[in-house]
């Protein structure tokens, strides 16, 4: 009993003192769930070219994870639009260079996809966090 209290007061310092950073995950996932809608929307329903549907519903996702960043999670309340462009920069950014570590990972190294897809996901979370962080809403 006492470990797991321990273990839950351990949680809790390290949730506190990375609060923005659980926040920014669990915007992202929602951001996530998002794009597949809207992807479906574009695709299967208006039967828009998948490659098309991708581009918009990774857009409107990139823009539900600003407004939702910007207001709930580091609470900005000024340079919406400039930080905005900074967010969708930094957005363009992971997904080129996940693009290019998924190929590396999974097409060159011959590393299972799914696996590859996570190790990618992980570190390009990790830099555009931080980058958004310092760029997008520094204080």
């Amino acid at each position: 009993m006492f470990k797991e209290n321990k273990f839950v007061r351990f949680c809790i310092k390290l949730f506190k003192r990375n609060q923005n950073f659980a926040m920014y995950i669990a915007i992202g996932v929602l951001g996530v769930a998002v794009d597949f809608i809207f992807f479906y929307l574009f695709y299967i329903i208006l039967q828009v070219d998948p490659i098309i549907s991708n581009i918009f519903s990774n857009l409107i996702a990139i823009c539900h994870n600003y407004t939702l960043n910007y207001f709930l999670n580091f609470k900005k309340k000024d340079k919406f639009f400039k930080s905005f462009v900074y967010f969708l920069f930094i957005g363009i950014i992971g997904i080129s260079l996940s693009s290019i570590l998924l190929y590396i990972l999974g097409v060159i190294l011959g590393l299972n996809i799914y696996i590859s897809k996570a190790l990618v996901m992980f570190i390009v979370v990790i830099i555009q966090y931080n980058l958004n962080k310092a760029f997008t809403f520094k204080k």
